[in-house]
């Protein structure tokens, strides 16, 4: 909800110190972008109007008020699950924080093995979120076992070495080294701690399965590789596995099939048993030693399960000018550097590949993918290998085909209930002799705008946008953007970062809701 604009103070610095701790107070108690945590109304007008009492007041440091630390639940739908009638226990965990002190985010997503969630992007953005002092609770393991490269294909290798293995996923055609479960932890944990937050690994949580009247344990698998990430990085370790299995033997088979899961779903669990676990992970935290995050617990938990809407999906889908690059490689796609400009309220995975145009990021099932991760919005940038020469596989023609492409992808988002925004091509960075920027991109840009016109889907005419910045700035200082000496369509971080500025500047007129969540750079 936007904000009414405020009325001149006339220069008093009262007004201007009540401005700044505003910013500062907002921040801290997260009352207007921040959607983890749940807080009384009352409780919020009071401690906002304490804040504003004290800068008008001139209260000496009211405007240094340190932000909120943030506890980041990461994992699959056992954490993050919200369909009717089930619920992750990241949902309820909020319930036994002080949030007024810690801000608990959850970017839990369903259906993610520690492979799938390292590889679509999901960790790099909590990375991108972390700041000295947050803390990230890690739970995989329901997804990590199954096929390799067939069907989902989302399996890490088991254990915990650092044996890699390279597969191509029988379906899409998508090439990847895969990892150890154990690695794909410890890869989260250095991470997180090169950030300076806290790692807390968890055990995935007891299925709803019996044998000789005690629940099926995970000790010799996932629970025994968590631990052992965990210890042999330095990090927390909660045994969760173990301690819910306890819990559901001690309130018997019957309770636990009635209450905690549903009659077939043995892993997915209802709110009451999204509760019990989540007291589980408070148990778990309470014997830590010295642990600085159950500092923050409640001595007894808020009434009822608060519920928290989960995230904005972004999914960006494109070419190697979108893509997501390694870092010891120079080049540098537009798309990485998006979702550090949004809250925590969205959560940015980028899909794009090199060389591929619209056609062959449909015909290689990566369409197919983006949809499965069910996206509120798609930002759709191609042109670029679809202009290549007629007779090659990623070719387009822009009257025809291309234009099929386009609204197939504007169908198809708007049927999985996601927020398709195109995006044309960004000019190349080819002058003539005479200083003229050279333009083969013209018929896709063109096509591109036709589409969205045709079929009401909002454009960003990036194409135009990249025109008026180059023309502006010059070749010269262009020319310092590129990944190599004559690459003249590849960025390096500096022009992949101008074309994310030019994109998320169009925001508040394409998605005007995707645009409330942004930051100031």
């Amino acid at each position: 909800m936007r904000r009414p604009a405020r009325r001149a103070c006339a220069g008093s610095p009262a007004c201007g110190s009540a401005r700044n701790t505003l910013r500062v107070g907002s921040s801290y108690l997260g009352i207007f972008r921040a959607r983890a945590g749940v807080y009384p109304a009352g409780m919020l007008r009071f401690s906002l109007c304490l804040i504003l009492l004290g800068a008008a007041a001139g209260t000496p440091g009211a405007a240094e008020i340190p932000p909120r630390p943030t506890l980041y639940l990461v994992g699959d739908s056992t954490v993050a699950n919200s369909t009717p009638g089930l619920q992750g226990w990241g949902r309820p965990l909020v319930n036994y924080f002080d949030t007024n002190r810690l801000a608990v985010v959850n970017l839990a997503r369903g259906g993610r093995s520690s492979r799938t969630y390292f590889a679509e992007g999901l960790w790099s953005n909590v990375v991108h979120r972390l700041r000295p002092g947050d803390y990230v609770m890690m739970q995989f393991g329901h997804n990590d076992a199954g096929p390799l490269d067939t069907g989902r294909a989302r399996a890490s290798l088991p254990g915990g070495s650092d044996e890699a293995r390279v597969v191509t996923n029988q379906t899409s055609g998508v090439v990847e080294t895969v990892q150890t479960y154990g690695w794909y932890l410890r890869r989260f944990i250095a991470d997180t701690r090169e950030r300076g937050a806290t790692p807390i690994v968890l055990s995935p949580i007891a299925r709803n399965q019996w044998r000789d009247g005690k629940v099926i344990r995970a000790t010799d698998t996932f629970s025994a590789w968590a631990r052992a990430a965990a210890e042999t990085s330095g990090a927390k370790f909660i045994d969760l596995n173990h301690l819910t299995a306890t819990r559901f033997e001690q309130e018997g088979r019957r309770r636990v099939s009635e209450l905690y899961f549903t009659t077939n779903d043995h892993t997915h669990t209802t709110p009451a048993g999204a509760d019990a676990v989540a007291q589980c992970v408070v148990d778990g935290l309470r014997t830590f030693h010295r642990s600085t995050l159950a500092e923050f617990l409640r001595r007894a938990p808020l009434p009822g399960a608060l519920e928290t809407p989960r995230p904005l999906l972004v999914a960006v889908i494109g070419d190697s000018t979108v893509a997501n690059y390694p870092p010891d490689k120079p080049g540098r796609g537009w798309g990485m550097y998006l979702a550090e400009r949004f809250t925590t309220n969205v959560i940015v995975t980028n899909l794009a590949a090199n060389g591929r145009s619209a056609k062959t990021f449909i015909r290689e099932g990566r369409w197919q993918r983006a949809l499965e991760l069910a996206p509120d919005f798609v930002l759709i940038q191609f042109g670029h290998n679809d202009s290549h020469a007629p007779g090659k596989p990623e070719s387009t023609d822009a009257a025809t085909d291309y234009r099929e492409f386009l609204r197939q992808y504007v169908r198809e988002a708007r049927a999985h209930d996601a927020a398709p925004i195109l995006i044309t091509p960004m000019l190349r960075r080819t002058y003539d002799d005479a200083g003229a920027l050279q333009d083969i991109l013209q018929p896709y840009a063109d096509a591109m705008k036709a589409v969205g016109a045709e079929l009401d889907a909002p454009v960003i005419d990036l194409h135009s946008l990249s025109r008026a910045l180059y023309e502006k700035l010059g070749p010269e200082a262009v020319a310092g953007w590129a990944s190599a000496p004559h690459d003249r369509t590849h960025f390096n971080e500096a022009g992949a970062r101008a074309m994310a500025e030019l994109v998320l500047g169009e925001l508040p007129r394409a998605a005007p809701r995707l645009a409330l969540e942004l930051q100031q750079p």
